[in-house]
């Protein structure tokens, strides 16, 4: 959500709408490949974020691999993060019951990809894979991936627009 505000480094309160930290610095170099995984929004103001004392522990440990690969500038450690950020948060939208089969696979599309990371809002309702820039996956990969996708929420007997996907960089 952080990157509506530009390729600023940012750690973000996504439920308040706040900035947590300014890190100071530009986010690496990415591309993301997004797509809606859901077909209407989903309110996080009904989730209990019931947060433990291993959640908060865990939190900041993902908060420090942010940290440290923005300021390496590291895209393999900040995809890591993101990854990790969003089987966290994702544990907590338990009334979204079909979202564990997502995970694994949005960990699938990744490898296809050779994606860097995973991104989820916080709703739970877009997705996305980090990519390098240079090279950018082919145009073929990126169709066959796509194509995967909808067979994939085919099965789940949802339907997948394929105008549902964007691509952007962090860097414009």
């Amino acid at each position: 959500d952080s990157i509506a505000f530009g390729n600023r480094a940012l750690l973000w309160a996504s439920r308040k709408g706040e900035i947590i930290e300014d890190l100071g610095k530009d986010l690496p170099r990415f591309e993301i490949l997004g797509f809606s995984m859901s077909e209407s929004g989903y309110e996080t103001e009904k989730v209990n974020f019931d947060f433990d004392f291993t959640d908060v522990k865990n939190f900041r440990e993902i908060a420090g691999k942010f940290r440290i690969a923005v300021e390496r500038d590291d895209l393999d450690l900040l995809g890591e993060a993101a990854t990790e950020s969003a089987h966290f948060n994702q544990r907590f939208l338990r009334t979204r019951k079909d979202f564990r089969h997502y995970f694994g696979f949005l960990e699938a599309g990744q490898h296809l990809l050779k994606a860097k990371g995973i991104v989820i809002a916080h709703t739970g309702s877009v997705a996305g894979f980090i990519l390098d820039p240079t090279p950018t996956p082919t145009q073929e990969l990126t169709e066959e991936v796509i194509r995967v996708m909808q067979l994939f929420y085919n099965k789940l007997r949802r339907n997948l627009d394929i105008r549902q996907f964007v691509r952007f960089n962090s860097w414009e």
